[in-house]
């Protein structure tokens, strides 16, 4: 799950930075 949780956090800091630009 760690791996999952990564992932996740991965994707929502690229969703934030696409916002954020």
């Amino acid at each position: 799950w760690i791996w999952g949780f990564a992932i996740v956090m991965l994707v929502i800091a690229m969703l934030m930075g696409i916002v954020t630009i």
